[in-house]
Parts: structure tokens; sequence; C-alpha cells
């Protein structure tokens, strides 16, 4: 995998290109590594933080212009935590051009939302967090609900709908083991149960509300703060969103199961499930944390401090849970509790 990454030297000048252009005085604090994106934590003197997103690519990128559809439908709703908003460069551009190193990268400004990461916690979410949790999912859902990508949109390897093809790419770049024959066996179970996917409703979804992208105050953990990232926002059958929410919390939880349940009660008190978005619920969240495994896994290449090797480390526990606790007996019982 080839992250898009900068040198400290880069930065430096990336910082001076920005101030220039959007009129902060500012210098660097973070700088991450991403798939797409580097994503550069700035502050100015006067304490207002932005993160710095930059990457190779067009101007009339159809996957820019989608994402900048994103944040603008995002800034025209209120909601009771933050989300990244754009701001415009002293042309009004929300995205402007800049060559870095020799390259001509697309660069974006947003708000950087401060609070800590759900995955950073220690402690396990209470019930009261887990159905907040849930609520994010709805509002997010609701208000992006019709919002319709144009066209030439790059495909997603993350998208929910193709978790089986995904799966299928990851498990053959993997030796054969005991983890991977468990990952097969979950695979036959969720293609059981996955088969009428495709005529579920349709809409647009930030399809990535894992551990990393929510925002938890750590001195009132009860409520979420903040939802990070929206760059794998996709239109897509509707219960994706919770699905990958509740499936990702199973992750820090006791009761994986309980954590589940709870997550999605939170999103059923603000926005509808039909009875087969609910029966496909379990098993698409189970497959989207094999797929997390699998994936990582595979582009760790054997490296346990990679990027990689951190996005999958805390996976595996949850998955071999469900085995243990029985597949097809965890979706009758979310199935029940759900009724």
């Amino acid at each position: 995998m080839t992250l898009v990454r900068f040198t400290d030297e880069v930065v430096t000048q990336l910082v001076k290109d920005v101030e220039a252009t959007y009129g902060l005085s500012l210098e660097a604090f973070m700088v991450i590594e991403g798939e797409t994106d580097a994503s550069i934590g700035m502050r100015t003197t006067t304490g207002e933080a932005f993160l710095v997103k930059a990457r190779p690519d067009e101007m009339d990128s159809p996957d820019l212009i989608w994402q900048q559809q994103v944040h603008l439908r995002l800034a025209e709703h209120t909601f009771p935590f933050d989300v990244p908003r754009l701001l415009p460069a002293r042309s009004g551009d929300l995205r402007v051009a800049l060559d870095i190193a020799g390259v001509t990268h697309i660069v974006r400004v947003l708000t950087f939302l401060e609070g800590e990461l759900m995955s950073d916690v220690s402690d396990v979410p209470s019930r009261e967090f887990l159905a907040d949790l849930g609520a994010v999912s709805a509002r997010l859902t609701i208000a992006l609900a019709d919002l319709v990508p144009p066209p030439g949109l790059t495909e997603h390897f993350w998208v929910l709908t193709r978790s089986l093809e995904a799966l299928a790419e990851s498990l053959d770049r993997l030796p054969p083991s005991d983890q991977t024959r468990i990952v097969r066996q979950i695979m036959d179970y969720a293609a059981g149960c996955l088969s009428g996917v495709a005529d579920l409703p349709i809409a647009t979804v930030h399809q990535d509300l894992n551990t990393h992208n929510v925002l938890v105050d750590p001195k009132n953990s009860v409520r979420v703060t903040g939802v990070i990232d929206f760059n794998d926002t996709v239109r897509t059958i509707r219960v994706a969103d919770i699905a990958i929410a509740a499936g990702y919390a199973m992750l820090s939880s006791d009761e994986p199961l309980d954590a589940f349940v709870t997550v999605v009660d939170g999103y059923l008190q603000l926005a509808p499930l039909t009875s087969a978005e609910r029966a496909a619920l379990f098993p698409l969240g189970l497959i989207r944390l094999c797929v997390n495994w699998s994936t990582w896994l595979a582009r760790s290449e054997g490296d346990p401090t990679s990027y990689a090797a951190s996005r999958m480390s805390a996976t595996w526990p949850a998955i071999a849970w469900a085995v243990d606790a029985g597949l097809e007996q965890c979706q009758q019982m979310v199935t029940e509790r759900l009724s």
C-alpha cells in the first residue's frame, strides 16, 4: 500500500504556502499519513486549529467534488456533535492547487476537532454513550440521505456491499492459518445471509464510524462530541452506516453483542430500518470487521509497528468472540432484541 506522506521539509514549505493562500499564521503540530490524503494539523498563534488535507489529484476530480458536496451539506445542519467544516481560501475557493515537492496537490483546510478518539479511551463505553453513537449515525444518515454523487466517482475499496470481494482479495495475500480459515467460514455464513442485500433501501451515509473516527470528551464520556473523516462517504445501502458503527462498537465492550444492539437501538430512536435491514445488520457488521482485519493484516506485510497493523490490532478478539458464541445464534439474538 502506498500512503501519501511528506518529509519535514515539505511540511515546513506547505505551512508557508497555506499561510499565504488562506491568510493565516500557522505552525504544524501533527502529520498523519493516509491512503488518499496526508493530513497536517496546523495551529494559529491564537490557538485555532485546522486540519490541512493534501492529495495528488486534479482540481476537477469527481472524488474531491463529492467530498466538497458532502461537507457543504453537513454545513447546512446543526448537530449535537461537531463535524469538520471547510475553510475558504482568501480567494473564496474551498480547494486550491499547490505545488508540493514538484507535484500538484489539491489542498483543503478544515476545522480541527478537539477531543479524544474512541479508540484511545480505556474505559468500556457506557450504554448511554453507545446509544448516542447510534443516534449520531441516524442524524448523519438523515442529513446526507438524498445527496447524489457526481458521475465518475471512484468505487471505494471499503464500500460495504463489496465486502466479500474485498475479503477474497485480502485473503489471497495471506498464508493459510486458523484465523484465515475462520474468516472464510464467516464469508460463507455472510454470503448466505446477504443474498438480497442489493434490494435494501439506498442512502448516502458516512460509512466509516469506526472507533478512530468518533471523538469523546475524556472527562465526560457519555456523548459523542465529534465525527471526523468523511472521505468514505458513499451512496449505498442505508443500513451500512449503522451496521458498521455497531460492528466496531463490539471492539470496545465486555459484552460485544449487547454493545451492538445498544448502538442500533440508539439509531432506531431517530430513524427507521425495515425488517430486511434489521436481519442484515449483524452479518454486515461482522463482515466489515473481517475486512478490516484481513486487509490491514495483508497491508502490514508482517510489520507490527506499521500504520496498517495499528488499524487492525483490536479487531480479531471481536471476530473470534462472535464465532465462539455462534454466528447464527448471534444473528437470531440481534433480530429478536430489535423486533
